[in-house]
């Protein structure tokens, strides 16, 4: 009867063949189904809508135009809906918290902080509101539809 020993890994050939298995993994992972923007003020996980003319290219940076707004991801959208299922139901504070949990997803989506702004006007926090309304609107294009909405905000809150 023929007995088999196992060798035991070295401790310095371990962390290689770890970092080996985990690119050899990635590898197969990575592949782009379309045109990458970048931008330094995009977070990780956001994706800018493309309008329909070419990015401004400056200093090697690609920089969108000031008329791209990022996406709402279909998890924000479930947070954005439960948000305002929380609303309805005159449970406000609960909502201001659900709304800020998408807030720390997509820190660059205005409708995110109009719905916060929206929010606060609620609880009169009019301040707040007004603040929050001027962030979205920081975030779109002078004629993009959601202006008129943060605008109306402002204007409740300042009353």
């Amino acid at each position: 009867m023929k007995l088999y020993t196992t060798r035991a890994c070295s401790p310095h050939s371990l962390p290689s063949t770890l970092v080996s298995m985990v690119l050899f993994t990635l590898t197969g992972c990575a592949s782009v189904s379309g045109p990458v923007m970048t931008d330094k003020n995009t977070t990780p996980g956001e994706v800018p809508v493309m309008s329909g003319e070419a990015p401004a290219v400056s200093d090697g940076v690609v920089r969108p135009h000031n008329d791209t707004v990022p996406q709402t991801g279909t998890g924000v959208l479930a947070i954005l809906q439960k948000a305002e299922d929380q609303a309805k139901m005159h449970r406000l504070d609960l909502s201001i918290a659900t709304l800020e949990r998408a807030l720390r997803l997509e820190p660059r989506n205005p409708l995110v902080w109009h719905r916060l702004a929206a929010a606060h006007l609620q609880q009169k926090n009019y301040q707040q509101a007004a603040h929050l309304a001027t962030k979205s609107n920081a975030l779109i294009s002078a004629d993009h539809p959601l202006r008129a909405q943060n605008n109306s905000i402002i204007a409740k809150a300042r009353q």
